[in-house]
Parts: C-alpha cells; structure tokens; sequence
C-alpha cells in the first residue's frame, strides 16, 4: 500500500505571486489574498476578456501610475 509522506505537512510557498501577500501563522498556507494587488490582476483579466491587448493593458496601467509588481512600470512580459 502506498501512504503519503507528507501528510499532515504544511504547504508552504516559497515565492512571491502577485496578488498575494505572506501571511503569518502555523496552519495553511503562508499566503494570502492581497486585495489592491487583486483588483489590479482583476482589472487586467477584464481587459483582456474585453479584447485589448496585452500592449494596450500595460499602457493603461503605466498610464494610471500603477506600479509593477517590483515597482517600476509595467512591460509586456510583466
């Protein structure tokens, strides 16, 4: 029979998502939602569902001074 090792072992992310924030604690994940950071990665979804263009979209958010996620302004590859 096969058991799982890593059962009962916390799931732990190691790296940053934009969106999220670390969260402190002992149970869980050690992430959170970080709600500006997600209505920024909502507002991008939108635009694109509504046809703009990955171009278009980094435009607008420079455009509105929205910082990228390690500060600075927004590239296409962002």
């Amino acid at each position: 029979m096969l058991t799982n090792r890593r059962a009962g072992t916390r799931k732990r992310l190691h790296t940053s998502a934009y969106g999220y924030r670390k969260r402190d604690g002992d149970d869980g994940l050690n992430r959170e939602i970080d709600p500006d950071e997600a209505e920024i990665v909502r507002r991008i979804f939108r635009e694109f569902a509504d046809g703009h263009s990955t171009q278009a979209i980094v435009k607008r958010l420079n455009g509105d001074g929205i910082p990228a996620p390690r500060g600075g302004t927004w590239d296409i590859s962002t």
